[in-house]
């Protein structure tokens, strides 16, 4: 019986659409190519959460004056 060579990980789902964004842009790649994908998935996804993180909400009540 041969040896399973398989590597099983776990990622979240949005890195795992840009891992797989990637692969549909790039087929000529080929499936070798899936460590730099994922390298590049996770840059893209550190720099997203990183402008998400700059930015800042602003609580503000509105209401109408009554009179």
């Amino acid at each position: 019986m041969a040896k399973d060579d398989r590597v099983t990980m776990k990622v979240d789902r949005a890195l795992w659409s840009s891992v797989s964004a990637l692969i549909k842009e790039h087929p000529e790649w080929g499936i070798l190519s899936v460590p730099e994908f994922v390298r590049r998935a996770i840059d893209s996804e550190i720099r997203a959460r990183k402008a998400a993180g700059n930015s800042t909400v602003i609580d503000l009540p509105l209401r109408s004056k009554s009179r």
